[in-house]
C-alpha cells in the first residue's frame, strides 16, 4: 500500500517538468462553440461522473489538506498548520456541494500550497520529532496529488464531449465538471512543482524517498 501511494507521488514528480496536459495525458478542452444539438451526449451519464467528481475530489483535498498541515506543523508554521487543519475539517463529510464549494476548498489548498513552498525553501534542519512528522504527511500528500491527477484526467475527457454545446442549461447543470477540467493543467503543476521540491528537502533531511524513484522509472517502461 505504502509503495503505490509514493507511486502516486512519482507519477507527479516525473512529469511536472513537461506541459501538464500532456505529462498526464490530458486532452486539451476546445471553446464551447457549435449549435445546440448533440446527438450523442448523454447528460445523465455525465451528470452522474459529475456527482462523482466532486466525491472524488473532496476525497482528494481532504488528504491534501490534513498533509498540509503535518508538513506545517513539522516546519513550525502554527497559523499555516491551522488554516489547513480548518479546510480539513470543512471536507470532512466526505463531499463537496457544487462548483462554488468545490473552488473555496481548491483556492484554499493552492494558497496553503505556495505557503509550503516558502516554508520549505527556507527551512532548516528537522528535529527528530518534526522529520518524523514531515515523513508522515507524504502518504496522504501522495494520495491527495494522485486523486487530483485522476479527476482533472476524467473532466477534461468528460468535457470533450461537451465542444459542440452551447446548452446553458446543460453547461450550468455540468459546471462543476467543466471547472474541473479547465483547472486541471494548473492544479497538476502547482501540486506537481511542490511534490518535486518537498520530495528534494525529505531526501536531505534523511527521509527514505528510495520507493518513490523506484516507481518512477518504472513508469517509464
Amino acid at each position: 500500500m505504502k509503495l503505490r501511494t509514493l507511486s502516486a507521488i512519482a507519477l507527479v514528480v516525473s512529469a511536472v517538468h513537461a506541459s501538464p496536459s500532456m505529462a498526464f495525458g490530458l486532452p486539451s478542452i476546445p471553446g464551447i462553440s457549435g449549435s445546440n444539438s448533440a446527438p450523442s451526449l448523454n447528460v445523465d451519464a455525465l451528470s452522474t461522473q459529475q456527482t462523482q467528481l466532486l466525491t472524488s475530489m473532496a476525497v482528494s483535498l481532504l488528504n491534501l489538506s490534513k498533509a498540509q498541515a503535518m508538513m506545517f506543523r513539522a516546519l513550525g508554521d502554527d497559523e499555516r498548520a491551522q488554516a489547513a487543519q480548518h479546510t480539513a475539517d470543512s471536507l470532512s463529510g466526505g463531499t463537496l456541494t457544487g462548483k462554488d464549494d468545490m473552488k473555496k476548498a481548491l483556492d484554499s489548498s493552492l494558497d496553503l500550497n505556495d505557503y509550503a513552498k516558502k516554508d520549505i525553501a527556507k527551512a532548516g534542519t528537522l528535529s527528530g520529532e518534526s522529520k518524523a512528522m514531515f515523513a508522515k504527511s507524504l502518504v496522504p500528500y501522495g494520495v491527495g496529488t494522485a486523486g487530483l491527477v485522476n479527476a482533472g484526467k476524467k473532466a477534461a475527457e468528460a468535457g470533450q464531449s461537451l465542444t459542440h454545446t452551447i446548452d446553458p442549461t446543460i453547461l450550468f447543470k455540468l459546471s462543476s465538471l467543466l471547472y474541473v477540467a479547465k483547472e486541471a493543467p494548473t492544479l497538476m503543476s502547482a501540486f506537481g512543482s511542490t511534490t518535486s521540491q518537498l520530495v528534494t528537502y525529505a531526501t536531505s533531511q534523511g527521509i527514505d524517498t528510495s520507493a518513490i524513484k523506484v516507481a518512477g522509472a518504472s513508469m517509464g517502461d
